[in-house]
């Protein structure tokens, strides 16, 4: 039998092969083509994201001409693009007491604490009751007199009640608060401004590993499974040639049934609990059934047993029904029973 084996390897051995490259180059792409493989990587990308808020903030400062002319009111195309900014900008002006006044913001979002108000022109990471912002404060001269500039940016929102809309994440970053987070231990790698200021340190959760899954890498990872059952098959129906379709069959099942259960111990081929067809907030019924996609991979891999059974068996059945000739036709209404019952488990679960 393992010359068989090593016969119908060698002849199908290009399905394994195709299936190892597809493999290896989906762990290419997740490691190298996303940036939140590492903590170096998220923090180089919130640098990056901070940076070019922080150079749109300096060039609005700059514009000497239109803060010269600025009044109370929005009444220019200047003004108007101001609100589609990225971040919260707030502008106040000064009364008899140098008391300063809020005669404009961009958005409802953003809020300061009044405490801010009376920092020293810099640069700070600020936590608010809705998140985590870097604060901006610059004062400037104006034809009209002294006006205070304060940008808000967004690191981190962070909301009390969440639904479809307010998710506590990352600003920008979509599911990258599931892994990472801001460290208040001290510990981390830095988050620095664009002047080379420590903001903040960013560091992966504890217990948490990485795993994220972009379309390209899931299609490919999905064809090397399906090529390393067609190799599988493959060499199953060459052992029902050679050596009879019960070890065909028994090698089958054996090496699915391994597969299988190796699936559900080690994240492969996935972390399917990254997946939202396996997450079990969705569907779950027992052990064997603990997600929707589990549900899906298990009918899967049945229906295709169960064929290569139809197809391939032949005219062996007679090597049992000389044993069992006699019981064979209540075994197999047992049989039929149970599978209904467990059919209707299933629908009756879903």
């Amino acid at each position: 039998m393992i010359t068989t084996l090593r016969k119908a390897a060698y002849k199908h051995g290009y399905l394994i092969i195709a299936a190892a490259w597809l493999y290896t180059f989906s762990f290419i792409v997740v490691n190298y083509g996303t940036y939140y493989t590492s903590p170096a990587r998220v923090r180089n990308q919130l640098e990056q994201q901070l940076a070019q808020s922080e150079t749109r903030f300096q060039a609005i400062v700059a514009d000497t001409s239109f803060w010269s002319s600025y009044r109370d009111t929005i009444t220019s195309q200047n003004e108007l693009a101001l609100v589609k900014e990225k971040f919260g900008l707030f502008a106040y002006t000064f009364n008899d007491v140098h008391h300063p006044i809020l005669t404009f913001w961009n958005s409802n979002q953003y809020f300061i604490n009044p405490a801010d108000l009376v920092r020293q022109d810099g640069n700070y990471f600020v936590n608010y009751p809705n998140g985590d912002f870097e604060l901006i404060k610059k004062t400037v001269q104006t034809g009209n007199g002294e006006l205070m500039l304060i940008a808000v940016l967004p690191v981190h929102w962070q909301y009390f009640m969440q639904n479809k809309y307010l998710q506590s994440d990352f600003a920008g970053h979509p599911g990258l608060n599931e892994q990472y987070e801001i460290s208040d231990s001290g510990q981390g790698l830095p988050v620095k401004s664009l002047s080379g200021q420590e903001l903040f340190k960013i560091k992966l959760k504890e217990g948490q590993t990485f795993a994220g899954y972009d379309m390209i890498t899931i299609i490919l990872r999905t064809i090397s499974i399906i090529l390393l059952l067609f190799f599988l098959n493959s060499v199953s129906i060459e052992l029902c040639f050679e050596r009879g379709f019960r070890k065909g069959f028994a090698f089958l099942v054996t090496t699915v049934l391994l597969l299988r259960v190796l699936t559900y111990y080690v994240p492969f081929p996935f972390y399917f609990s990254k997946l939202a067809l396996f997450d079990p907030i969705i569907y779950a019924s027992s052990f064997l059934h603990p997600s929707l996609g589990d549900l899906f991979v298990n009918s899967v891999l049945v229906f295709w047993l169960v064929k290569f059974y139809k197809f391939n068996h032949k005219n062996e059945a007679h090597l049992f029904r000389s044993v069992f000739n006699k019981y064979l036709p209540y075994l197999n209404l047992i049989v039929l029973e149970i599978v209904c019952f467990f059919i209707a488990g299933i629908i009756r679960s879903l």
